[in-house]
Order: structure tokens, then C-alpha cells, then sequence
């Protein structure tokens, strides 16, 4: 596995002292989670990782955020869902010398998150997984921790996992068997508010460019044409390639971009509705 940066600048003294928390940590009022925690419970047994979450069903991104302020202001014009809780099971921490990584094994296009506590150098709503170019993973100190994950368009993320054992650098250490998972996260959006992408009279650099404002018009059409021309998976991929009204996949998302994604926004565009 590559050695990836440290983005915590005492990481190497935390896990060479061995603080590995394993209980809930204390954090000031935060943003609602949008729901009952689901823990995503981690075992480690002979050297081996394990699973279990407690719900199964995706977590619904909610929104959109309005009015905060400070550190949390980034979730404004987000839709965002905190519920997943990282959470050890069971009385286990890492050897001398070694730390728990979780670690996010690809970018989900749309798909942002923001840590949602303080924690081995990490600061609150400092970016994560990808997150305007954060390290992939974070260095976790075995305390509950609930993170802020958001999108701002329609559909399914499924955003894919690993805990392992790593060093100070996050370089995997032998002897453990790391395991694999996937967050998932459904935004539903009101057919006539789809097409709805930018602030009228927003330009790129501007704070409100492409969040949603409540009207539809030339400026959302100008935000998604340049953005289906670049190839923006996280704006651009709106339904699945060859589909209808009426069938399955229309209006959902497919990990690509083509010409149905550039028909079905104009089409909701024009009508301004589903």
C-alpha cells in the first residue's frame, strides 16, 4: 500500500504513546445528523478486522444547510447526513508503535465529507476522504466519531471503505487483516427542483456558483452544459445512459456521462419540472 501523507503533524508521537481512546469523545453542538446514529461497528479478533453496521438501509442526505456558521458554514447549500458512527466493539487498540486508519478506497464523484469531531491533529469540518484534495483516509483515535458526509445533487453514493492496521504514516503494518465496507447515502430531490443547479447571476469563483437558489433559469442551463462538456461526473451524471421516462435508471445516476445525461437536463430544464 503507498504511504500517503500524515494530516496530522504530531500523528507519529499520538500513536508511538499509544493513546487509543476506544469510547465516545465529548463534542460541542453540532449540526444534526439527520437521523439515529448507525454505528459502524469495528472488531479486531487475531490479527483480523470485522464489521457489522447496525442499519442497512441508505442515509438519507438532508438539507439543504442554511444559517450555519463558523467551521460548520460548509455545509451550507449541502444537503448532509452524519449518522454513520465509526465505533470500536469490544476492548481492542493497536500495538505499540501502530494506528487505525479509515480510510475511503476511492473519490465518489458529488459526494464531500467533513470530519465531525477534533481528533490526532484532525480539526472539526476540516476536509476528509478526498475532500478538496484531502489524504483518502484519517488517523482514528477509537472514539466514537460521526462525520459529516454531503452532496448537493440527486441520487445514490456509495461510498466504498477500509479499516486497517497502519503505522504513524498510515502504511499498512503486516499481521493484520484489514476490512472493507460501504457508507451509502440517497439525496432525493423533487423532480421540478432538478434542474435547478445555480444562482442566478452566480460565476465560477462565487460563493453561491452552483448551489441551487429556487429559480431555474438561463444561468443553470450555462452551470450544466459547461459542466456535461468537461466531464464533471459529480454535476453532469443525472440518468443512465439509454433510458426513457418510465424506465428503470431514468433520472439516476451511472457513474458516466453521455448524451441521455445532456436530453434529460435540457428536458427538465424546459419545463421546469419532472
Amino acid at each position: 500500500m503507498p504511504v500517503k501523507r500524515v494530516n496530522a503533524r504530531n500523528a507519529a508521537t499520538i500513536a508511538s504513546a499509544g493513546l487509543w481512546v476506544g469510547a465516545a469523545a465529548p463534542v460541542a453542538a453540532l449540526p444534526p445528523l439527520g437521523g439515529e446514529m448507525n454505528h459502524v461497528n469495528i472488531t479486531l479478533s487475531g490479527g483480523a478486522f470485522g464489521v457489522f453496521i447496525d442499519s442497512a438501509d441508505p442515509m438519507i442526505l438532508q438539507g439543504p444547510g442554511s444559517g450555519l456558521s463558523g467551521a460548520e458554514g460548509v455545509l451550507n447549500g449541502m444537503h448532509f447526513n452524519g449518522q454513520y458512527g465509526w465505533l470500536p466493539a469490544g476492548f481492542w487498540g493497536p500495538p505499540p508503535g501502530g494506528a487505525v486508519w479509515v480510510e475511503q478506497r476511492e473519490p465518489v464523484p458529488g459526494l464531500v465529507c467533513y470530519a465531525g469531531r477534533s481528533q490526532l491533529g484532525t480539526t472539526v469540518f476540516e476536509p476528509l476522504h478526498f475532500t478538496e484534495g484531502a489524504d483518502p483516509g484519517f488517523m482514528w483515535d477509537g472514539a466514537m466519531t460521526h462525520n459529516y458526509f454531503a452532496a448537493r445533487r440527486h441520487g445514490t453514493y456509495v461510498a466504498p471503505f477500509r479499516v486497517y492496521m497502519g503505522d504513524s504514516s498510515g502504511t499498512m503494518l503486516s499481521g493484520f487483516e484489514p476490512v472493507e465496507m460501504d457508507l451509502v447515502f440517497r439525496l432525493e430531490i423533487d423532480p421540478c427542483d432538478r434542474a435547478d443547479y445555480s444562482t442566478t447571476g452566480s460565476n465560477p469563483g462565487d460563493a453561491a456558483f452552483g448551489f441551487a437558489d429556487g429559480v431555474i433559469d438561463v444561468t443553470d442551463l450555462t452551470y450544466f452544459v459547461e459542466a456535461w462538456v468537461s466531464g464533471d461526473l459529480a454535476d453532469a451524471d443525472v440518468t443512465t445512459a439509454e433510458t426513457n421516462p418510465g424506465d428503470e435508471g431514468w433520472g439516476e445516476r451511472d457513474g458516466a456521462i453521455t448524451i441521455s445525461d445532456l436530453t434529460w437536463y435540457i428536458e427538465r430544464w424546459i419545463s421546469g419540472c419532472g
